[in-house]
């Protein structure tokens, strides 16, 4: 790194504050409108030139952008703009690197200060010609990780597309009747003269998994901490989130090894009590198929960014009922399928993991002059 030089970002390039875009939005504008999570909007007019790097000024501040137009970007996004001793794909690479969360001024919602990027320093290159060499390399490198990351993701949506089409087969049978197969919401009366010390299970909604028919119990309370406030569910109830997004992502599961047999949990639950002649895991798999996800979309309630599905929509939900037997069969063939699937999402996951760590690597040589 013999010439490579320490530069403050105050030398370097500018900083260019965003400004609120009502005046200039525009729905058939020239110039995106970007936030700091991508495109919001375009507009007739512009802040920052091209082969600007949009990092946030709020919110979302360790995720870099790399524009290559002319845009405008709103007051929770600054543009980084290089000045001429540095090739802009340069700056950006190095804006990826850099964790600008030791910036953060917030213990709520993150956000930066512009005094503070001014002070950020980085190591440059002398010349451009260098920094067009990393550029260069470091644009092959991320062109072939991505397009790996991009297969990988696509066998992801292949092995969700498996399990979807084999559950949509299994309660799509025209030939059996379609009958009501649980009642909604257990009555916290079952429960009301227990010891209040006694301790139970608590499912907040970031323990129920996605597509897993279990979960791990990882929280007890006692019984009277619970009781009020909270959705109460005992073993072999189903348990189904009711709020966006966690409903279209699908998080259910059957209440299984609880703590004395009482579980509590999020408000946002819906609780599906089997009626007689109907298995947990048959209610469990039916919630997942598509055509309930579809129609319980289509008849959430609520404005805003959070909408529900409504106990009534629950309460009329029929599905096939065959006998217990030809339940039970499906259901040990619903899980095996569900097995397979989760464990190839766990390898592809982790495959994605390992190139996203790449990345890193070759950032961090990058910009220690060892690319």
């Amino acid at each position: 790194m013999d010439n490579w030089n320490i530069r403050s970002w105050s030398e370097v390039l500018k900083i260019v504050n965003g400004k609120n875009q009502k005046e200039v939005q525009e729905q058939d504008g020239e110039y995106p409108i970007y936030g700091s999570g991508g495109i919001m909007a375009y507009a007739n007019d512009y802040l920052c030139d091209a082969n600007t790097t949009v990092i946030g000024r709020k919110g979302t501040i360790n995720s870099p952008i790399y524009v290559e137009t002319k845009f405008w970007n709103v007051d929770t996004a600054f543009g980084i703009s290089p000045g001429k001793e540095l090739e802009p794909k340069f700056l950006y690479y190095f804006c990826l690197s850099y964790d600008f969360t030791r910036h953060n001024k917030s213990t709520t919602l993150p956000s930066l200060a512009k005094r503070d990027l001014l002070k950020v320093k980085m190591p440059v290159p002398s010349d451009l010609e260098t920094q067009k060499g990393i550029v260069l390399k470091l644009d092959t490198f991320f062109d072939n990780i991505n397009n790996a990351i991009k297969l990988l993701e696509k066998n992801i949506s292949h092995s969700q597309a498996l399990m979807g089409s084999i559950l949509d087969e299994t309660f799509s049978n025209g030939e059996i009747p379609l009958k009501k197969a649980c009642t909604i919401g257990p009555k916290k009366s079952e429960v009301r003269n227990l010891n209040s010390n006694l301790e139970v299970s608590f499912l907040p909604m970031r323990d129920l998994n996605e597509h897993q028919i279990d979960f791990d119990v990882k929280e007890e309370k006692p019984l009277g901490e619970v009781y009020k406030g909270y959705t109460y569910f005992a073993e072999e109830d189903v348990i189904l989130a009711k709020v966006t997004p966690c409903f279209e992502n699908g998080k259910a599961s059957v209440a299984k090894n609880l703590v004395n047999g009482i579980g509590f949990g999020s408000s946002e639950y819906h609780i599906l009590r089997p009626n007689e002649g109907v298995l947990s895991e048959w209610i469990y798999f039916a919630l997942l198929s598509e055509q309930f996800r579809v129609t319980g979309k289509e008849n959430m309630t609520g404005s805003g960014g959070l909408k529900r599905v409504p106990r009534r929509f629950v309460e009329n939900w029929k599905i096939p009922l065959p006998k217990l037997e030809i339940q039970q069969k499906e259901i040990n063939r619903l899980k095996e399928v569900q097995e397979y699937t989760s464990n190839l999402e766990h390898e592809y996951d982790n495959e994605i993991r390992n190139l996203e760590a790449l990345k890193k690597s070759l950032l961090d040589k990058a910009f220690k002059g060892e690319l």
